[in-house]
């Protein structure tokens, strides 16, 4: 990924934090998009819109190790960033593309896209990533300082 100042996806090691666990996915949301809020990346208000939007439309995506992608269109995301949390404890996500069955999620990624445009093409370096079993095994395994770095060679 590039810098944010080369218009890229801007990620820091603060944005990649290790939790114990959360009761839900509106929970989980709120802990990794907090990172992005701490880091002046989004509004308060984005992390509202996007725990609503999982309500309609659910971010849990189907893999060796489950993950959820979060992401919204509402205002509030200040600059492009994406932040990772990793859960001790599975979190239960509805399926994106089968809203009626749960997963459980140890990695959630939460993006700040003020560009829409830019979103579709972001989401796809993120699932073709992630979806990668020994890149999730790496990020549930490693330090965050490490996850972090693994994710940014990945994603790229």
């Amino acid at each position: 990924w590039m810098s944010a100042a080369e218009g890229g996806l801007f990620w820091s090691p603060g944005l990649v934090r290790r939790f114990p666990s959360a009761a839900d996915a509106a929970e989980a949301i709120r802990l990794v998009g907090g990172l992005l809020v701490a880091a002046g990346a989004v509004a308060p208000e984005h992390v509202t819109a996007a725990i609503e939007r999982e309500l309609e439309h659910p971010t849990g995506l189907p893999a060796h190790v489950p993950f959820a992608l979060v992401h919204t269109d509402a205002p509030g995301a200040l600059r492009l960033a994406g932040s990772l949390g990793i859960f001790d404890t599975p979190v239960p996500f509805r399926r994106m593309d089968d809203p009626t069955r749960v997963l459980e999620v140890r990695i959630v990624v939460m993006l700040s896209v003020p560009e829409r445009h830019m979103q579709a093409e972001l989401l796809s370096r993120l699932i073709t990533a992630l979806a990668r079993t020994d890149v999730a095994q790496r990020l549930l395994t490693a330090p965050e300082d490490q996850a972090y770095t693994c994710l940014v060679e990945q994603a790229a």
